[in-house]
């Protein structure tokens, strides 16, 4: 858990620094690991998890769905350079703007998440599970 953590810090680090589709897809990846180990260790009665396995669900969700109109935008590109289409432009223009709020969305319990240092989350997991 101690690693996912620092993993997925990391990764919501260089998204914050350079939000490119690879390095939002990956921070999705290591949210979505935490989330699924958090969930694991839910009987522990670590208060924080519930918040930060709402907070893990909730960013992966955004970042999902930001990927897959990344995705149906890549696709369009693609149909748009060999077959123009006349509506292309305003369709590209609101994918773009879904996307800026979903990525919004990931940040704000992304920065909930991934606020704690990951030594300290370290440290609260050991003792839990020494309890």
């Amino acid at each position: 858990m101690k690693r996912i953590y620092q993993q997925g810090r990391a990764a919501f680090k260089t998204a914050s620094g350079s939000p490119t589709p690879e390095n939002l897809h990956e921070w999705r990846k290591k949210a979505k690991l935490l989330g699924y180990g958090l969930e694991l260790i839910k009987g522990l009665g670590i208060r924080k998890n519930s918040r930060m396995i709402k907070g893990a669900t909730d960013l992966s969700k955004a970042l999902g769905d930001d990927h897959d109109l990344f995705m149906v935008k890549t696709a369009l590109d693609r149909e748009n350079r060999s077959r123009p289409a006349p509506d292309y432009a305003s369709v590209a223009k609101r994918i773009s703007a879904r996307r800026a709020k979903l990525q919004n969305r990931a940040f704000k319990p992304g920065a909930v998440v991934y606020a704690e240092k990951q030594g300290r989350f370290g440290k609260r997991l050991d003792r839990r599970f020494r309890r």
